[in-house]
């Protein structure tokens, strides 16, 4: 009997039918290094209370398909839910299976010769999951062709294909006598576990170890090294020496890659890889620093537009009017209704406001609002800003983008095709086009064409905000406009019934045409 245990999994950013996946087959993977398929499942679901009916409902139909799919009966388990949880990790998972015991793979069954052998690629699931969690990030830098492939690299993280194959293999010969599935720590971590679980040394070829392209890439984007990091997809295996190239041509013929990167060696020889720069040594598995990665990247993303049906308000504060005095308006406006508040940059000098911006920002933060900048990229090594708000396309857009690769980006545009297409082909987060009416605020602006408009919307897929001299009274002259939210200038904070007004603005962006007909 073999059992392995492991947390299941609820990622709502990577859907719930994918989560389910993951609850499936990372600990049917660990039943996979038997040589055998997992037979029995004991399921623990301790789930946060945001999780609805609907959602429990798809998510174990979901477990019960993938479940049925590798063949494990489903024996019982419990449910909870925790009002303090907010973690992706829902509860527990048991397998179990049974096969005759000299029949069963162990890790610590590698022979000094065997040959190491390595399917599919590095990083599998944890690119993927950085692909699928930060899609416009990663499609931005490196293309939708590598992103695509990155996501669908998820579907290939069961090595259950591995253990048939290596049981037909061993069916008459044993030709492998250990396997060991790649988790934690990376290929690198796993060949280290491996051969210490067997007592042997090793020795690796780095640049044998395989890394699927779009691996490569998603890993250099998020400064990760592909060999070290979580890599649920690929299977280590000690295979006989004199029966590996039988091994590898029955793998490839059952469309499962195959490599050869390296071979088990005396205790004595130590654990040593060959790279590009010379013979070194090297440790059990550091820290896996996709979990701080996905961390970094996950709180940047949570204070990140969430465009919903409703349409949002976007409040620019003028400091020339705002002082610390309108702090406690200013949180007392924000709301759900407020998507973002924009620093105007009309001061020549910050030094003296600086505490001021950050003020700014921990209310808005506080609110779940996020704070933008306008134009001064350089403010951002001060003040801890979510974005920034570009007038017009920057001259200097090329060295900007390094720093903004986990910040919001939006632009303003009047009457420009030309700032369209930049702001589709750098996929920026959202367009502002002002002005739609004249006011005091934008008396010399340039108003914008409504045709124009009309015509931009039907091409445009990132989502747009309308600015300028717009009032309640004025947004039914809107209503053909498919438009995010609006932008509200600061004069708002002047006003004694602040919070009355915005309310009123976003009843009136929020009505439907026949509101607007029996008005």
């Amino acid at each position: 009997m073999a059992l392995a245990s492991d947390p299941l999994s609820y990622i709502p950013s990577i859907g719930i039918k994918e989560s389910a996946f993951l609850s499936i087959h990372l600990t049917a993977n660990d039943i996979a290094t038997t040589g055998f398929s997992p037979q029995y499942g004991q399921f623990v679901l301790n789930l946060p209370v945001h999780v609805s009916d609907k959602e429990l409902e798809d998510y174990w139909i979901h477990i019960g398909h993938f479940a049925e799919e590798v063949g494990l009966n489903i024996t019982g388990g419990h449910t909870s839910f925790d009002s303090f949880s907010q973690s992706t990790l829902a509860g527990g998972v048991t397998m179990i299976t049974i096969a005759e015991r000299d029949k069963m793979l162990l890790a610590s069954q590698a022979q000094e010769g065997d040959v190491l052998l390595m399917t599919k690629s590095a990083a599998l699931i944890s690119t993927s999951i950085l692909a699928m969690t930060f899609p416009k990030y990663v499609e931005r830098h490196v293309g939708k062709e590598i992103w695509e492939k990155a996501i669908s690299n998820f579907w290939s993280i069961s090595v259950l294909p591995e253990a048939g194959v290596v049981q037909e293999l061993n069916a008459q010969h044993k030709h492998i006598h250990a396997m060991h599935d790649v988790t934690e720590g990376g290929v690198l971590g796993a060949a280290y576990e491996f051969a210490e679980a067997s007592r042997l040394g090793l020795f690796l070829w780095e640049d044998l170890i395989t890394v699927d392209a779009s691996v490569a890439e998603v890993a250099r984007l998020f400064g990760l090294n592909p060999l070290q990091i979580v890599g649920a997809g690929s299977m280590l295996m000690a295979c006989a020496p004199q029966a590996k190239d039988t091994v590898i041509e029955k793998f490839l013929g059952n469309g499962i890659p195959c490599a050869e990167i390296g071979y088990f060696s005396s205790w004595q020889q130590g654990k040593r890889i060959q790279r590009k720069n010379g013979l070194h040594t090297f440790t059990g598995p550091t820290k896996d620093l996709y979990w701080e990665v996905f961390a970094k990247y996950n709180k940047m993303k949570s204070v990140k537009f969430k465009w919903k049906e409703d349409k949002k308000i976007y409040i620019i504060l003028d400091l020339n009017v705002f002082t610390a005095q309108h702090l406690q308006k200013l949180d007392s406006l924000l709301s759900k209704k407020v998507c973002a508040v924009q620093i105007w940059d009309n001061q020549k000098d910050y030094k003296g406001i600086e505490e001021l911006l950050r003020q700014i920002v921990a209310i808005c933060h506080r609110k779940q609002v996020v704070v933008i900048m306008n134009n001064r990229v350089d403010l951002l090594q001060q003040v801890q800003f979510d974005g920034i708000h570009f007038d017009e396309i920057p001259q200097n857009w090329d060295s900007h983008k390094n720093l903004l690769v986990d910040k919001i980006v939006g632009i303003t545009c009047t009457n420009s095709i030309e700032i369209v297409k930049w702001a589709e082909k750098e996929k920026v987060d959202y367009i502002s086009f002002c002005s739609l009416f004249p006011s005091v605020n934008n008396s010399k602006c340039e108003l914008v064409n409504r045709q124009f408009l009309a015509e931009i919307q039907k091409m445009l897929t990132i989502p747009f905000f309308v600015a300028g001299g717009i009032t309640p009274s004025n947004i039914a002259e809107l209503q053909d406009i498919h438009y995010q939210g609006i932008a509200l200038v600061s004069d708002l904070m002047k006003k004694d019934n602040a919070k009355s007004l915005l309310d009123e603005y976003y009843n009136n962006i929020n009505l439907t045409y026949e509101d607007f007909d029996d008005k």
